[in-house]
């Protein structure tokens, strides 16, 4: 990449700032699902493993059940590009799909009801971030890499605060409540999609 790059010209480089966050405001429907989402996620690879073994599911059906989500991944993965193409109910569907998930983790006590949520959960986490980048790809006129640098940003500030708290409301009300509450949030997010369906430039 070194020697390569000696023989171009230099470019301007990317102007990171404020600005890129209010940019990124613009779009309050991507801003809610990549928070939602991605807050969802990081409890789900950082907390759910205990979680399960508190359920007495053992180390090893805890992996197949990462493989079980793993192939779901992959599979609705593919299917992305014939997403995008509705991507109003698309989007509406992730968010059901998490938060769905997510109730049936709640009540989950079983191999067999884990397994459903994991492939349910694969659904949702397997589209959100390509489709809500598309959103903001189609939108970033000029300055796109400091848009796309808050997006990043947005998606590490849910990935952190996820796990963090749930992990208190764990503590303060029982392991199971984090996943009501994520429920009750994909339900909210959801809607708000819905409302905000043309301020956030989905259709």
């Amino acid at each position: 990449s070194l020697m390569l790059s000696r023989k171009k010209q230099p470019r301007q480089g990317t102007v990171l700032s404020i600005g890129s966050t209010k940019q990124l405001l613009k779009f309050p429907s991507v801003v809610m699902i990549l928070l939602f989402s991605s807050a969802a996620f990081g409890v789900f690879l950082a907390i759910l493993p205990a979680y399960m073994h508190d359920k007495s599911i053992s180390e090893s059906n805890i992996e197949m059940l990462f493989f079980i989500f793993g192939a779901s991944r992959l599979f609705f993965l593919l299917l992305s590009n014939v997403l995008v193409k509705r991507l109003l109910t698309s989007l509406v569907l992730i968010t059901l799909s998490i938060a769905i998930g997510m109730l049936i983790v709640f009540y989950s006590g079983t191999l067999e009801q884990f397994s459903i949520a994991a492939l349910i959960l694969g659904f949702g986490f397997s589209v959100y971030f390509p489709l809500t980048f598309e959103i903001i790809m189609r939108k970033a006129k000029e300055n796109a890499g400091a848009l796309i640098g808050a997006y990043e940003a947005t998606f590490g500030i849910g990935w952190a605060l996820g796990p963090l708290i749930a992990g208190i409301i764990a503590n303060a009300f029982g392991n199971e409540i984090p996943y009501l509450i994520l429920f009750i949030s994909g339900l909210f997010v959801s809607g708000f999609v819905l409302y905000r369906k043309k301020e956030a430039h989905i259709v």
